[in-house]
């Protein structure tokens, strides 16, 4: 999602602190003002009404790190309503996705072992299948098994029309 370019202002960076709880025995800073329907704390730019920015991202600006295209904030703390910039880190939506949450794609991601226990040593891109080494090799030649009058056949065909 590409940004609409704005100018922060001092007001901006006050009505954001306003919005913004310290603990003392919490080391997230709590963002309290406006959340969107998913929870993040966001905030709209005082001389353009129609542009909004999520609270953890203006925290940055605010802060003066710069927001890089591509990358999204990820929170380190786990906490959507924090704006504490050193809980924040900018990484590719890929990376998002797979450190912090429970979709089959991310659980598979953080698997070490394949289910017989092999340590896994490689992805394949061939259907998204990831096997081990071990298992892979176990599995190509049960394959090449099962599937042998039909290989040698497809390759007798491939030879005749080689040779025409």
């Amino acid at each position: 999602m590409k940004s609409k370019a704005f100018e922060l202002k001092e007001i901006d960076k006050l009505k954001f602190w306003k919005h913004v709880e310290r603990i003392p025995e919490h080391s997230c800073w709590e963002w309290i003002g406006r959340k969107n329907n998913t929870g993040y704390g966001y905030h709209r730019i005082s001389n353009k009404p129609d542009i909004s920015i999520l609270a953890h991202r203006l925290s940055l600006l605010i802060n003066g790190q710069k927001l890089i295209n591509g990358l999204v904030v990820d929170h380190k703390c786990r906490n959507k309503t924090c704006v504490n910039p050193k809980h924040l880190r900018q990484v590719t939506p890929r990376i998002n996705t797979i450190e912090n949450n429970d979709t089959p794609a991310a659980i598979n991601h953080r698997k070490k072992e394949c289910p017989k226990g092999h340590k896994y040593s490689f992805r394949p891109k061939e259907n998204n299948k990831r096997r081990c080494k071990i298992c892979e090799s176990v599995y190509k030649k049960e394959y090449r098994k099962k599937h042998r009058l039909h290989i040698n056949a497809m390759a007798k065909l491939r030879y005749h029309r080689i040779k025409k």
